[in-house]
């Protein structure tokens, strides 16, 4: 899942301030995303956890919202697949919180799907 590399990289260039720093680390913090679903297909939920992780505190460190808003969702499924739901479930809660915040309204379709199905 994921939108096409042309429009990530669109994405990208609107990320932050628009400075060359809060650009990289966005996709830096992408590639660490794409990774982090790479691992988790595969079955490797320490791995997903991993990069997940890493794209998520690059994303709070450099104030990318956004890439920590993109991050959210696969790591709640690999925090999911290692056995911690309720870890998953506030990061969701968390990020759905920013989410409406910021007015992403693709993005809390695809959190709210991800909360829905989350074990009780």
């Amino acid at each position: 899942m994921g939108l096409p590399a042309g429009r990530r990289a669109q994405d990208v260039d609107r990320l932050g301030s628009g400075d060359l720093a809060g650009q990289s680390a966005a996709r830096i913090g992408l590639g660490r995303i794409g990774l982090g679903r790479i691992a988790l297909d595969a079955g490797d939920a320490a791995e997903a956890l991993r990069q997940l992780r890493a794209a998520d505190e690059l994303g709070r460190r450099s104030g990318q919202s956004l890439v920590r808003a993109l991050a959210a969702e696969p790591l709640a499924r690999a925090l999911l697949a290692s056995g911690d739901a309720p870890a998953a479930r506030a990061l969701l809660e968390e990020t759905l919180a920013g989410c409406r915040r910021m007015e992403a309204r693709p993005l809390l379709a695809r959190l709210e799907s991800a909360l829905a199905e989350l074990p009780a």
